[in-house]
């Protein structure tokens, strides 16, 4: 990875998950194989959770202390594992290992912004770390 960090940090510095997937197409048009791939493995993943996964980063470049972002990561953690995106995976990838979950929604671009902002909301679980 140490070789392939120049691109690395130029992809992952945008904060939204189109940009990242953009700018990795673009490094793999010009012949960086390996952008390509993880341009690849980040498509087969939820939608859903990787806007989740982008609001976490930016919201903990924010943080003053590692306390209050792992209260939040444990938080938006609970609202992820009972949503359905979280059910599919582990039937696409353990029970049935078919490894093509049905995303819901299945494109980016149809992701609700408001249903991410609802998981971030605080709740009871923000209690248990003070």
């Amino acid at each position: 990875m140490l070789a392939q960090r120049d691109w690395i940090d130029v992809v992952y510095r945008h904060e939204r998950v189109a940009d990242i997937l953009a700018e990795l197409d673009a490094l793999a048009a010009a012949g960086q194989a390996a952008a390509g791939e993880a341009a690849a493995s980040i498509r087969q993943m939820s939608p859903t959770s990787l806007e989740v996964t982008a609001r976490l980063l930016r919201d903990a470049r924010a943080e003053p202390g590692l306390r209050a972002a792992v209260a939040r990561e444990y938080r938006v953690g609970m609202h992820l594992a009972t949503a359905p995106d979280f059910a599919e995976g582990v039937r696409a990838r353990v029970v049935d290992k078919d490894n093509d979950p049905q995303w819901q929604p299945p494109r980016l671009e149809d992701v609700d912004p408001a249903e991410i902002s609802r998981m971030f909301e605080t709740d009871a679980t923000a209690a248990l770390f003070g």
